[in-house]
């Protein structure tokens, strides 16, 4: 990928982003969420992006866990909730109505994907289907419900149908992979073996949003939050100097409520690269 990329891309790379909220849409709300008046929602959910001076250029919308949707979807179920079930009767997308609302600000939007979610995200962790009916995809540990293995192709292949759909649908401008919910994503003791199947899911991740980014005729980027240090990094099965080397990504966000990030070793793996660093700063956990 290392020198393909187009001017329109790396201009999308450099863009300002002063600061980045990682916003946890429906938290706290559960089913909730979906029983306000839209304009009020959407009033409310922007108050803090549209106070004067904050300088928010960019929000991650965070929209669950990862394995059901708020939002129309063909690969995910929907929200078991009355209230979500009512939007999809009556034709609303809360996703675009967020998207279209940050646009209006000038807001950089990012659809954050967790990666392998706790699938609490109405309250009581929920039976997920595609779970129920490939047990053998799953990873055993503290969780009922099973993480997802990423050793396994058929888990890649599923993973790359959600996040398609949401690239091919919505006109985000990044899409990130959620590594703080949760690891592990790979064998537990032998996360490092593994790295290289870890290493191929980012791969193709990237091939199929750069066919989406030509589809549509504008740059869409890919971002990766990952652990502060490369040692957490390789603990989990996570290889950025390999990331990094081949631009498979543009933006590592770095940790998870944590304010020990070590920065200097992300500059030296990343320099020559357009890749952007952005610590995180957790303020809420």
């Amino acid at each position: 990928m290392k020198g393909q990329l187009s001017s329109a891309h790396i201009d999308a790379i450099n863009r300002r982003r002063r600061v980045i909220v990682n916003f946890d849409v429906i938290s706290a709300d559960g089913a909730r969420f979906a029983t306000k008046e839209i304009e009020r929602l959407v009033e409310w959910k922007f108050m803090f992006a549209d106070e004067p001076g904050t300088h928010i250029d960019s929000i991650y919308w965070s929209w669950g866990e990862g394995h059901q949707a708020p939002y129309p979807s063909k690969v995910l179920p929907l929200y078991d909730s009355p209230g979500f079930k009512k939007w999809a009767d009556d034709g609303i997308d809360i996703v675009q109505v967020f998207l279209e609302a940050a646009k209006q600000r000038g807001i950089e939007s990012f659809f954050s994907y967790r990666i392998n979610g706790s699938d609490n995200d109405l309250g009581p962790v929920a039976e997920i289907p595609m779970k129920e009916a490939h047990p053998d995809w799953l990873i055993h540990l503290w969780n009922a419900n099973g993480y997802w293995n990423f050793a396994l192709e058929e888990v890649h292949e599923y993973k790359l149908s959600i996040i398609r759909e949401a690239a091919e649908d919505y006109d985000f401008d990044v899409i990130e992979l959620d590594f703080s919910r949760v690891c592990p994503v790979l064998p537990p003791g032998h996360q490092w073996e593994y790295r290289d199947r870890l290493t191929d899911f980012i791969r193709a991740t990237r091939a199929m949003l750069q066919e989406v980014a030509h589809k549509r005729g504008r740059p869409l980027l890919l971002a990766a939050r990952i652990p502060e240090n490369l040692e957490g990094c390789h603990f989990d099965g996570i290889d950025p100097e390999t990331w990094a080397r081949d631009e498979l990504l543009d933006i590592f966000v770095m940790g998870c409520r944590s304010f020990d990030v070590d920065i200097s070793a992300f500059c030296r793996i990343t320099e020559g690269t357009n890749i952007k660093l952005y610590p995180c700063i957790d303020d809420h956990h």
